[in-house]
């Protein structure tokens, strides 16, 4: 009976011992963490510079303290590289509420966003996770520009502008100006993270264009009609925490929606052209020096489908369709005059020419 009961507690401590390898630490269980209050040797540090540190004895601590920027306009990440020990970082306010915490294994980097109040004194803790974690580490505290959150706060941007989504609650919004553009490209790239959203506003926050998505390492876009000289936004959301992206803006002159404003081309000229979004009307003219038989050629690059119509005045004289990648020729018989001419269909690019 001794023997079995012998055997029994030899099978269960083996089986705790091989329990505690495959969950990561030692049976000597988690380290001691230390309260907020019993905190000592604690050293300032500054923001945006990093701060090593090691972690030699089973309940080791270090602790650290810095002040918040004192304007509101700021995110803060609290970023820990560790070095041969599994670490814990905690951020405390000054009641000792603590705020966020980070883990990072063995040689792993982690790091999270967090809003602070300005102008404040906030302590940072941190130590191993278990007795035997030993080892080093290195800290940052981070500020970063916290892009506008609303409409009416948002952060004017360049051609190209780099931002992250710091949490996946957080929602950038971002300005830019037409310039002399009448179409303008929206490119949002997804360089890290699970997702990202763009959308293109007008200044009474009406859309402009549907929310498209990028999955990681991905990009996508949408050409938008604008008014030039004008200023429109961009909603910028995420899928989860610390999604990078990357928004590039790229514009042109579009080709007149109007028949009254049609642009004018020569016989015997391409005109290449782009129908930016389904609904978009391109208009030309072109003037008949002579009575006589005349081509109307489109090339259809990529739309889906597009339609030329050749019109007298107002009156429609008559039309014809060109599929994808197709070459589409209309004949007709004209009296000398100006006439128009209309390209509409789906998004895409076309080539427009008319001759003798």
């Amino acid at each position: 009976m001794k023997k079995t009961m012998k055997k029994l507690l030899t099978l269960v401590l083996t089986l705790c011992c091989c329990a505690s390898v495959l969950c990561g630490h030692s049976i000597t269980g988690k380290a001691h963490e230390g309260k907020f209050a019993d905190k000592t040797n604690v050293k300032p540090i500054a923001l945006n510079t990093p701060v090593s540190g090691d972690i030699q004895t089973e309940n080791g601590n270090c602790w650290y303290t810095f002040t918040s920027n004192a304007s509101k306009d700021f995110w803060y990440v609290m970023e820990m590289k560790s070095t041969g020990l599994n670490s814990c970082c905690r951020l405390y306010d000054a009641d000792g509420a603590n705020i966020e915490t980070v883990y990072a294994g063995k040689n792993e980097t982690r790091s999270k966003y967090v809003k602070l109040e300005p102008s404040s004194v906030y302590y940072v803790q941190v130590h191993g996770v278990y007795y035997d974690s030993y080892g080093s580490f290195v800290l940052t505290m981070k500020a970063e520009n916290d892009e506008g959150d609303t409409l009416a706060t948002a952060t004017p941007i360049p051609n190209e502008y780099a931002g992250t989504i710091k949490t996946e609650n957080d929602v950038d919004w971002l300005s830019f100006n037409s310039g002399a553009n009448t179409a303008v490209t929206v490119t949002v790239k997804n360089i890290d993270g699970s997702g990202v959203t763009a959308q293109v506003f007008k200044a009474d926050e009406t859309s402009v264009s549907d929310s498209y998505y990028a999955g990681k390492a991905q990009s996508n876009e949408r050409t938008v009609l604008v008014n030039a000289g004008t200023t429109y936004y961009i909603k910028v959301t995420g899928y989860y925490d610390d999604v990078r992206y990357k928004i590039s803006i790229s514009g042109r002159v579009d080709e007149p929606s109007k028949a009254k404003k049609a642009k004018s081309i020569k016989l015997k000229k391409n005109v290449n052209g782009i129908l930016d979004t389904d609904d978009d009307h391109d208009w030309f003219k072109v003037k008949a020096n002579k009575k006589g038989n005349y081509k109307f050629i489109i090339k259809n690059t990529d739309s889906s489908s597009l339609f030329l119509s050749v019109y007298k005045g107002n009156k429609k004289i008559d039309s014809i369709y060109a599929g994808k990648a197709d070459s589409k020729v209309l004949k007709l018989k004209l009296k000398k005059g100006t006439y128009r001419i209309e390209v509409n269909g789906n998004a895409g690019k076309y080539a427009v020419k008319v001759k003798r």
